[in-house]
């Protein structure tokens, strides 16, 4: 039960960051691309790869899915782009795909690297 409600409140701080960031960098304007959601996608990926190699398993588990899976989001993300395409921003739909994959990626094995030199 501890357990669980320690999931529930780095989940609901997850969510407040994401909420912030989101609030943050709001716009309407279909010509610029959904940062609040890109930056949330770059941090997270950044600490996961971080956790990575993290012997305490509990406290990964607790901070992987809890505070950053609700920080992350891939349906906002795959909405932010679907709204791109639908106002015919092409390139911007394209730019915002590389930057959330190919940055989160890179952000992972960077979180990976800083991981290291942390935890070691």
């Amino acid at each position: 039960m501890t357990e669980s409600l320690l999931l529930a409140t780095f989940g609901a701080l997850g969510a407040i960051c994401r909420a912030l960031l989101e609030h943050r960098f709001a716009t309407a304007d279909p010509d610029v691309l959904p940062r609040g959601v890109l930056i949330a996608n770059l941090l997270g990926s950044l600490l996961i790869g971080a956790l990575h190699g993290w012997a305490d398993l509990n406290a990964h588990y607790l901070l992987a899915t809890g505070f950053i899976g609700v920080l992350t989001t891939w349906s906002s993300f795959s909405l932010g782009t679907a709204r791109l395409l639908h106002h015919r921003r092409y390139r911007l739909a394209v730019i915002n795909i590389v930057l959330n994959l190919g940055g989160g990626v890179l952000a992972a094995l960077a979180g990976s690297v800083l991981g290291v030199i942390i935890f070691a």
